[in-house]
């Protein structure tokens, strides 16, 4: 096989150089818990608040984010669950949640455990074709008994920008707090802004070239929130459990590198005028293939296109066996067969919903690179 092309990164990014480095003499010495009162516990907790500082210092250039702000948690999975129960749970305003039609099963998923178990009602807001949250739709869900409203920043599979702080306004409009799940936003846009706007959200460390396994809720820490997972009182009593410094590390060092990737105007446009000719260069020998989410802000790294005449599946087994990985939608529902909830959600049927496929890479993704995987696909899709 040759040599790997590797467009998956919305799945996991690879594991930046400088975050190796930064971990490494955590793996390579004794590690005391942070809770422990002697030197080396001390010196744990130390490093953990210096990863907990440097986290809000990145977000705090709009709008101030405190240490006491970060919670760590496993990951965007954990995160979103803790968001979503323990807001909810914690600020009885009333049990109405709003949030889109298209948001990752980290928030869905929550949500409905929220409505079987809890009583809450949650409505979704419409996605217009062009892959966004309809604003006004979403202002006429908003009610005066409604406690949360959430929606991504950036959706998962099609790489569409929300209006966050659009929607984040309404909200508060209402009296109710906004979170946003900014897994996908992390690596290109800037989320000072963001934070700026919602009340919390939920970041990982996989998707920005941190390791598997760590992430964190920013949320304001005069919010009440009910952990949901509880024992031993860490992180404020909010999130239990002892914190994992290597990963604290890990993801203090990869988003600070990737908000600073999000602020070069310059690489950005780079990028997009490459991914711009990958989509140019598909469609003069394929026609009938569609740019899904074209029309609408989208992250300069991530393609989500559909060739209607063959199942994204297919298109993505031949591609590997040529060395190069894409997906067909989030790597969640990695083995499934089921349509796209997302393409389901701008109005294409069960059987157009699994023609999809999501190239996202890296922001050093070249141009030799962008030469092999217009070849690859031209080579592996049939014509129509």
């Amino acid at each position: 096989m040759s040599e790997t092309l590797y467009c998956d990164h919305a799945a996991t990014a690879p594991i930046r150089p400088e975050v190796t480095a930064a971990i490494a003499p955590w793996l390579s010495r004794l590690v005391g818990n942070p809770a422990a009162m002697h030197p080396l516990g001390e010196e744990s907790s130390s490093v953990l608040e210096q990863a907990r500082g440097m986290i809000a210092n990145v977000l705090g250039t709009e709008s101030a984010c405190h240490p006491e702000d970060v919670l760590l948690t496993s990951g965007g999975t954990e995160a979103n669950n803790l968001a979503v129960k323990g807001l909810a749970l914690a600020n009885p305003r009333g049990k109405h949640i709003v949030t889109s039609a298209f948001e990752h099963p980290a928030i869905h998923e929550p949500l409905q455990q929220l409505k079987t178990w809890h009583g809450f009602e949650i409505d979704y807001a419409p996605i217009t074709p062009d892959g966004v949250v309809d604003l006004e739709a979403f202002k006429g869900l908003l009610r005066e008994d409604t406690t949360l409203a959430t929606v991504m920043t950036v959706n998962n599979e099609i790489g569409t920008i929300q209006p966050i702080a659009e929607l984040a306004a309404a909200a508060h409009e209402v009296g109710a707090l906004f979170h946003t799940d900014a897994v996908q936003a992390a690596g290109c846009l800037p989320l000072a802004p963001i934070w700026a706007a919602v009340d919390a959200m939920s970041l990982t460390g996989h998707k920005i070239g941190a390791q598997v396994g760590v992430g964190a809720l920013i949320v304001k820490a005069a919010l009440p929130l009910e952990a949901q997972q509880v024992g031993g009182g860490q992180q404020w009593a909010r999130r239990a459990g002892t914190q994992n410094l290597v990963g604290a590390v890990g993801l203090a060092t990869a988003l600070l590198y990737a908000q600073e990737e999000a602020q070069d105007a310059e690489l950005k446009q780079a990028m997009k005028e490459r991914m711009n000719r990958v989509v140019r260069e598909l469609k003069a020998v394929f026609p009938g293939m569609e740019h899904t989410g074209a029309d609408a802000p989208h992250l300069p790294t991530t393609l989500a296109l559909r060739f209607p005449w063959v199942y994204g599946e297919t298109v993505l087994v031949d591609l590997a066996q040529r060395g190069v990985y894409v997906a067909t939608g989030s790597a969640c529902h990695a083995g499934q067969t089921d349509p796209s909830h997302v393409l389901l959600a701008l109005g294409l049927d069960d059987e157009e919903a699994k023609t999809g496929l999501r190239i996202s890479v890296g922001l050093d993704f070249s141009d030799a690179d962008a030469d092999r995987l217009i070849q690859a696909l031209i080579d592996v899709v049939p014509q129509p």
